[in-house]
């Protein structure tokens, strides 16, 4: 890590976004063809951090990822700057660029390192959590298991009776039925007589 203490006057950072679809080769060619550029308009790097491949925050000319760089720069005439933006705005390889001031006292983090930090910052953060989680469980009182109470099987009883009452009814329709038929016997062999009977005449 650079501490900028050590210098006399501001600075710029420089990040810029290539497309993720150069080779190798020509990511580094882009590359140096920017700090070219920035030495010809009398910069100087004094520092630069590679971030590499990474997610776009949303689609840039069909790239979801973009090829990472940032640098920081000196330049002894700050009105270069505005000449550096123009030359980056015609680069068809930068998806996009930001140019920002920087103060002399300004100190330079690596991508590393900030991802470094925030790892540390998340694990701390987990970890007074899970402690605070504890902290609760000791602290509320732990409850009876609930008793669970079978109801009583009503229901196969009800379908007995229902059986038994269904049953009483068809005997007692059967027992209609048959002595309905020893009635219509009876009318039958009553009328049978009458008509063998020869002292009637019809």
């Amino acid at each position: 890590m650079v501490k900028s203490e050590s210098r006399e006057k501001q600075g710029y950072e420089l990040m810029l976004i290539l497309s993720q679809n150069l080779s190798e080769t020509e990511t580094e060619a882009e590359l140096n063809s920017v700090k070219k550029q920035i030495k010809e308009l009398g910069g100087k790097i004094f520092s630069e951090d590679i971030w590499g491949i990474r997610e776009l925050s949303y689609v840039i000319k069909k790239n979801d990822k973009g090829y990472y760089a940032v640098y920081y720069i000196d330049f002894e005439d700050n009105r270069k700057v505005k000449e550096l933006e123009k030359n980056l705005n015609i680069q068809n390889s930068v998806l996009r660029f930001l140019i920002s001031k920087i103060s002399k006292y300004h100190f330079i983090k690596t991508f590393d390192e900030y991802a470094e930090e925030s790892a540390k910052e998340e694990a701390e953060e987990e970890k007074l959590k899970a402690e605070k989680e504890k902290e609760n469980e000791a602290k509320s009182p732990k409850r009876p298991a609930r008793k669970t109470y079978s109801k009583p099987v009503v229901k196969e009883e009800k379908e007995t009776k229902k059986v038994e009452k269904t049953e009483k009814v068809e005997k007692a329709e059967k027992k209609e039925d048959a002595d309905a038929m020893a009635q219509l016997s009876a009318v039958d062999e009553k009328l049978k007589s009458l008509i063998d009977d020869p002292d009637i005449s019809l």
